[in-house]
Protein backbone atom coordinates (compact mmCIF):
# COMPACT_ATOMS: atom_id res chain seq x y z
CA UNK A 1 0.00 0.00 0.00
CA UNK A 2 3.01 2.29 1.23
CA UNK A 3 3.67 4.76 -1.99
CA UNK A 4 0.85 4.51 -4.35
CA UNK A 5 -0.30 7.33 -6.08
CA UNK A 6 -3.32 9.07 -5.43
CA UNK A 7 -6.20 6.90 -7.60
CA UNK A 8 -9.42 5.73 -6.89
CA UNK A 9 -10.42 2.40 -7.14
CA UNK A 10 -11.07 0.94 -10.40
CA UNK A 11 -12.73 -2.09 -11.40
CA UNK A 12 -12.24 -5.73 -9.55
CA UNK A 13 -11.32 -3.58 -6.16
CA UNK A 14 -13.46 -4.62 -3.20
CA UNK A 15 -15.22 -0.95 -3.03
CA UNK A 16 -17.62 -1.81 -1.07
CA UNK A 17 -15.00 -2.15 1.73
CA UNK A 18 -14.90 0.96 4.11
CA UNK A 19 -11.15 1.41 3.71
CA UNK A 20 -11.65 1.76 -0.33
CA UNK A 21 -14.98 3.76 0.18
CA UNK A 22 -13.34 6.25 2.38
CA UNK A 23 -10.41 6.56 -0.12
CA UNK A 24 -12.73 7.04 -2.92
CA UNK A 25 -14.40 9.88 -1.09
CA UNK A 26 -11.08 11.53 -0.55
CA UNK A 27 -10.01 11.45 -4.05
CA UNK A 28 -14.03 12.58 -5.12
CA UNK A 29 -13.82 15.40 -3.60
CA UNK A 30 -10.20 16.50 -4.34
CA UNK A 31 -11.17 15.82 -8.04
CA UNK A 32 -13.92 18.34 -7.09
CA UNK A 33 -11.58 21.19 -6.28
CA UNK A 34 -9.10 20.36 -9.34
CA UNK A 35 -12.30 20.59 -11.94
CA UNK A 36 -13.73 24.05 -10.02
CA UNK A 37 -9.63 25.82 -9.71
CA UNK A 38 -7.74 24.20 -12.07
CA UNK A 39 -5.33 23.25 -9.96
CA UNK A 40 -3.62 19.97 -9.78
CA UNK A 41 -4.20 18.31 -6.10
CA UNK A 42 -2.89 14.87 -7.15
CA UNK A 43 0.42 15.37 -5.37
CA UNK A 44 -0.26 13.03 -2.32
CA UNK A 45 1.21 9.29 -2.07
CA UNK A 46 -0.66 6.93 -0.01
CA UNK A 47 0.56 5.56 2.97
CA UNK A 48 -1.85 4.12 4.80
CA UNK A 49 -6.36 3.82 4.46
CA UNK A 50 -8.49 2.90 7.31
CA UNK A 51 -12.04 2.73 6.93
CA UNK A 52 -12.73 6.50 8.09
CA UNK A 53 -9.24 8.71 7.58
CA UNK A 54 -6.40 8.25 5.04
CA UNK A 55 -2.95 8.98 6.10
CA UNK A 56 -0.90 10.44 3.11
CA UNK A 57 3.05 10.91 2.80
CA UNK A 58 3.95 14.76 4.01
CA UNK A 59 3.94 16.97 0.87
CA UNK A 60 4.98 20.84 1.05
CA UNK A 61 3.47 20.66 -2.48
CA UNK A 62 -0.18 19.61 -1.27
CA UNK A 63 0.24 22.46 1.73
CA UNK A 64 0.62 25.02 -0.19
CA UNK A 65 -2.31 23.54 -2.86
CA UNK A 66 -4.40 23.81 0.85
CA UNK A 67 -3.01 27.63 1.03
CA UNK A 68 -4.18 28.41 -2.61
CA UNK A 69 -7.74 26.62 -2.13
CA UNK A 70 -7.99 28.47 1.61
CA UNK A 71 -7.07 31.99 -0.27
CA UNK A 72 -9.74 31.18 -2.74
CA UNK A 73 -12.47 30.71 0.25
CA UNK A 74 -13.23 26.74 -0.59
CA UNK A 75 -11.04 25.80 2.50
CA UNK A 76 -10.95 27.38 6.17
CA UNK A 77 -7.66 27.10 8.07
CA UNK A 78 -8.38 25.34 11.41
CA UNK A 79 -5.23 25.91 14.35
CA UNK A 80 -7.70 23.16 15.88
CA UNK A 81 -6.67 20.55 13.77
CA UNK A 82 -3.13 22.02 12.68
CA UNK A 83 -4.43 21.45 8.94
CA UNK A 84 -7.40 22.77 7.00
CA UNK A 85 -11.20 22.17 6.83
CA UNK A 86 -13.54 22.46 4.01
CA UNK A 87 -15.62 25.65 3.97
CA UNK A 88 -18.83 23.55 3.64
CA UNK A 89 -21.71 22.87 7.35
CA UNK A 90 -22.00 18.75 6.42
CA UNK A 91 -19.81 15.97 5.62
CA UNK A 92 -16.84 17.93 5.21
CA UNK A 93 -13.30 17.13 4.73
CA UNK A 94 -10.74 17.99 6.90
CA UNK A 95 -7.02 17.95 6.45
CA UNK A 96 -4.60 17.45 9.30
CA UNK A 97 -0.83 17.93 8.99
CA UNK A 98 1.36 16.11 11.28
CA UNK A 99 4.76 17.24 11.99
CA UNK A 100 7.67 18.04 9.77
CA UNK A 101 8.71 17.40 6.19
CA UNK A 102 10.26 13.65 7.22
CA UNK A 103 13.27 12.02 5.73
CA UNK A 104 11.92 8.78 3.98
CA UNK A 105 10.96 6.32 4.88
CA UNK A 106 10.06 6.65 8.44
CA UNK A 107 9.89 3.79 10.93
CA UNK A 108 6.46 2.87 11.13
CA UNK A 109 5.77 3.32 14.83
CA UNK A 110 6.33 7.22 13.90
CA UNK A 111 4.31 7.41 10.79
CA UNK A 112 1.90 10.16 12.45
CA UNK A 113 4.63 12.42 13.41
CA UNK A 114 5.08 13.77 9.44
CA UNK A 115 2.30 12.90 7.59
CA UNK A 116 -0.95 14.41 6.18
CA UNK A 117 -4.16 12.66 7.46
CA UNK A 118 -7.89 13.33 5.65
CA UNK A 119 -11.37 12.28 6.95
CA UNK A 120 -14.28 13.90 7.33
CA UNK A 121 -16.92 14.85 9.78
CA UNK A 122 -20.42 15.07 9.28
CA UNK A 123 -20.76 18.11 11.00
CA UNK A 124 -18.39 21.34 10.53
CA UNK A 125 -17.45 22.44 14.02
CA UNK A 126 -15.41 25.70 12.32
CA UNK A 127 -19.38 26.82 11.38
CA UNK A 128 -20.08 27.86 14.83
CA UNK A 129 -21.56 26.60 18.32
CA UNK A 130 -24.40 24.87 16.78
CA UNK A 131 -22.33 22.74 14.02
CA UNK A 132 -20.18 21.98 16.92
CA UNK A 133 -22.54 20.97 19.96
CA UNK A 134 -23.74 18.34 17.12
CA UNK A 135 -20.33 17.78 15.70
CA UNK A 136 -19.61 16.64 19.46
CA UNK A 137 -23.00 14.79 19.74
CA UNK A 138 -23.49 12.27 16.72
CA UNK A 139 -19.75 11.64 15.73
CA UNK A 140 -16.87 12.82 18.48
CA UNK A 141 -18.71 11.51 21.64
CA UNK A 142 -20.24 8.44 19.89
CA UNK A 143 -17.22 7.08 18.71
CA UNK A 144 -15.03 7.63 21.53
CA UNK A 145 -17.87 5.46 23.72
CA UNK A 146 -19.02 3.27 21.48
CA UNK A 147 -15.40 2.78 19.68
CA UNK A 148 -17.16 3.96 16.31
CA UNK A 149 -16.27 5.40 12.95
CA UNK A 150 -17.14 7.98 10.97
CA UNK A 151 -19.43 5.69 8.33
CA UNK A 152 -17.83 6.23 4.82
CA UNK A 153 -21.15 5.28 2.89
CA UNK A 154 -23.15 7.58 4.83
CA UNK A 155 -20.50 10.49 4.01
CA UNK A 156 -20.71 9.09 0.31
CA UNK A 157 -24.64 9.75 0.05
CA UNK A 158 -23.46 13.31 1.90
CA UNK A 159 -21.23 14.06 -0.61
CA UNK A 160 -23.07 13.15 -3.31
CA UNK A 161 -26.03 15.61 -1.79
CA UNK A 162 -23.64 18.34 -1.97
CA UNK A 163 -22.93 17.91 -5.72
CA UNK A 164 -19.95 15.84 -5.58
CA UNK A 165 -19.44 13.27 -8.05
CA UNK A 166 -19.02 9.97 -6.05
CA UNK A 167 -19.63 6.43 -7.23
CA UNK A 168 -22.83 4.96 -5.73
CA UNK A 169 -21.37 1.29 -5.42
CA UNK A 170 -24.31 -0.07 -2.65
CA UNK A 171 -26.89 0.39 -5.28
Amino acid sequence: MAGRKLKSCGRGRLKTSPKWRCFDNIVAVLRHYEKATGLQLFSLILIRMQPDRCIFQYSEDFAGLCNALTSDGYFIDDPSCHGYRENVPRYAMEITFHGEPPTWPIPADQIMESAIEIDFDYWNPCYGIPYAIMHLATEVIPNFLLRKRTNPFKVAKGLRERGIEVEDVRG
